[in-house]
């Protein structure tokens, strides 16, 4: 029988190197300006004063009370895929940069075992580092407007803490993973379970190790307003989702938890921000200050509407 370590507190290389459904790593506070003109007078996350991440917490609870509400949508009219796309994200004034980055869809697909080709989106760091550089996600829209992440491709070493250090290769996942539906209802709840045998190093060790990531993910509602560094948009929707991260090795099972992260979309745009600030990391969210969407074959500039 084997025994299962649930871990709740690692280093976040472990959710950015397995799992590129959890959008941004090492993600740094962006205040954000939707707060209404009001802020927190309590310590919200409970770090001992009253900061940025008190008024980011204070604004999500805030913006409840402006929920437009429960309708249906399509997943692919929020996630516009095609070669070229380029949403950049950034942390807010005087936060610190580091983790700047872009989500770049490249021009080519990605052929998967099962016969369909996979979107690759590369991230691209400001610094040129970062935890998740060098990695590029694997997505699908399937013919009916369903979109899954079908895995990663990595050309560099990720340490995944534990001794465990995954080298460079391409891990596609049995089960894909669904990130949204057509006809989509608010409040629907989504589930699924991926799988893949990951080559890894473990204390300069070479062996595979069993990778099983399962994931619940849910639309809770559409914002009347979203601020972000290139200007305030209406009516996004707003989709949380949480991960297990299971990794089998001999007859121990290590389980990670990674809850209540959230991506915020905008129709005919794409995601406009990422918030993982409620996970045990307490990492915050980047906001979009640029990007390029190509509509026909031909780019449009990113601005807030």
């Amino acid at each position: 029988m084997r025994e299962r370590n649930r871990i709740h507190s690692l280093s976040f290389r472990v959710r950015a190197t397995c799992l590129g459904l959890l959008l941004a790593p090492g993600l740094v506070f962006c205040q954000p300006a939707h707060s209404q003109g009001v802020s927190p007078a309590l310590d919200l996350d409970r770090s001992g004063e009253i900061d940025s991440n008190d008024v980011f917490l204070f604004a999500s609870i805030w913006l409840e009370m402006y929920d437009i509400g429960a309708r249906n949508f399509n997943i692919e009219d929020f996630f516009p895929m095609a070669g070229g796309n380029t949403w950049h994200y950034t942390a807010g004034i005087g936060e610190p940069t580091d983790e700047n980055f872009a989500f770049v869809i490249e021009q080519q697909f990605e052929p998967l075992p099962s016969g369909f080709d996979a979107f690759r989106i590369r991230n691209d760091y400001d610094a040129g580092r970062g935890d998740r550089q060098g990695v590029t996600d694997l997505w699908r829209y399937d013919d009916s407007g369903n979109l899954f992440y079908e895995g990663f491709l990595s050309d560099v070493t990720l340490t995944l803490g534990l001794g465990i250090e995954v080298p460079p290769q391409v891990v596609y996942f049995s089960d894909p993973l669904p990130f949204g539906i057509r006809d989509q209802e608010v409040g629907q709840i989504l589930q699924g379970t991926a799988t893949s045998t990951i080559e890894v190093n473990v204390n300069d060790q070479p062996m595979e190790l069993v990778f099983e990531a399962t994931g619940e993910l849910q639309a809770t509602g559409f914002l009347q307003t979203f601020a972000t560094e290139l200007g305030e948009f209406t009516d996004v929707l707003r989709v949380r989702f949480n991960v297990t991260i299971g990794l089998t090795m001999g007859d121990e099972v290590f389980e990670f938890d990674f809850f209540n992260n959230t991506v915020f979309f905008k129709e005919g745009i794409g995601p406009i921000a990422i918030d993982l600030s409620p996970d045990v990391n307490n990492n915050g969210a980047l906001t979009i200050d640029m990007g390029t969407i190509f509509v026909d074959g031909s780019p449009v500039e990113i601005t807030a509407q």
